[in-house]
């Protein structure tokens, strides 16, 4: 009769290792009551200020921005927008339509957090756009620039021809932010 192989003392040394990684891990964790040096954050306190989109921009209305920003429109090039502030919508090639953004700030080149919105009344039109996005010198200027940002309007509806806030915020990576409201008006 053909004898079963069965595991080897090899198999339970790993399995025995494994468990005792997987206590150790759980013992690293502490306990929750214990104080710590590492300051978790407040997850609740996150969560709340993330329930809104608006919400780190309201606060930010509280303190005065640190840096001035001129916002544009463009794909390819920065366009300053005109007086009315038109943006033009296009048609995406996933069906939905959008605008460009374009901004300038006296920064330093490189990635920096935007944050891009269009209301009409008390209606934000625009999807959520919260980028890292590259803003990159301009020779001879003493600003950069981040070109061509889309900017989705799932449902222009009721946003064509009237007017409209655009609100760009940039945070930096050293810190600091800019924010400019811009009165628009959609059309196609």
């Amino acid at each position: 009769m053909k004898r079963i192989p069965t595991q080897t003392s090899g198999s339970h040394t790993a399995l025995a290792v494994c468990c005792a990684t997987m206590l150790l891990a759980l013992a690293a964790c502490g306990d929750a009551s214990s104080p710590s040096n590492d300051a978790a954050p407040d997850m609740d306190a996150a969560s709340e200020m993330d329930a809104s989109s608006d919400t780190s921009m309201d606060m930010q209305e509280m303190i005065e921005p640190t840096f001035e920003l001129t916002v544009g429109t463009g794909q390819n090039a920065f366009e300053p927008l005109d007086a009315e502030g038109e943006l033009v919508l296009e048609r995406g090639p996933q069906g939905l339509q959008h605008v460009y953004v374009s901004l300038r700030a006296p920064l330093a080149e490189g990635f920096h957090t935007i944050d891009l919105s269009i209301t009409v009344g008390d209606r934000v039109i625009s999807a959520p756009t919260r980028v890292n996005a590259p803003f990159l010198s301009v020779p001879g200027e003493d600003f950069v620039e981040m070109v061509g940002q889309l900017v989705v309007v799932p449902e222009p509806n009721g946003a064509l021809g009237v007017p409209g806030t655009l609100r760009a915020q940039v945070e930096p990576s050293g810190g600091g932010f800019g924010l400019v409201d811009r009165e628009v008006q959609v059309r196609w």
